[in-house]
């Protein structure tokens, strides 16, 4: 038997209105680590569902963009120094309102667009980057549809 890679999530839900738990969140990402091929070691990271005053904050302080926006994330940039199994990625912080009018405007369900979300920030936390070329985003756009999979 292969060991697979594990993962410890704090997940908190500012907004009180969530539709799904750390459960969803956990499945969702195990499934992003397996994707990734993530090698066999425990993963640690944060995802915060907000409202869009906190995501506008979010965003203005470190992206000097006086919006709300979706998805933002946070690496932690460590590396898994040898002889540790651990290995914390980041924090991930959804806002909930704007994903709510995403899966309206795209015509799926809230937790299909939520799951997306944190298959997007995930890969995000793990280095993936779509803004680096086009190249770059249809490789995270295919990691993400895999991530997803599971969810309707």
């Amino acid at each position: 038997m292969t060991a697979r890679p594990m993962l410890d999530l704090v997940f908190r839900d500012d907004t009180r209105a969530c539709p799904v738990g750390q459960a969803f969140f956990v499945r969702t990402l195990a499934r992003g680590l397996h994707v990734v091929k993530a090698p066999a070691l425990r993963y640690e990271m944060s995802i915060s569902i907000v409202g869009e005053k906190t995501m506008r904050a979010l965003n203005w302080k470190f992206r000097h963009m006086n919006r709300s926006t979706d998805v933002l994330s946070f690496p932690l940039g460590v590396q898994c120094h040898v002889g540790y199994t651990i290995m914390a990625l980041g924090d991930i912080f959804i806002c909930l309102p704007v994903a709510r009018r995403q899966a309206r405007q795209e015509g799926v369900s809230l937790k299909r667009t939520l799951a997306w979300l944190a298959a997007h920030g995930f890969l995000h936390l793990h280095g993936y980057d779509h803004e680096r070329s086009v190249r770059h985003a249809r490789i995270m756009t295919r990691l993400e549809q895999q991530s997803i999979a599971h969810v309707h």
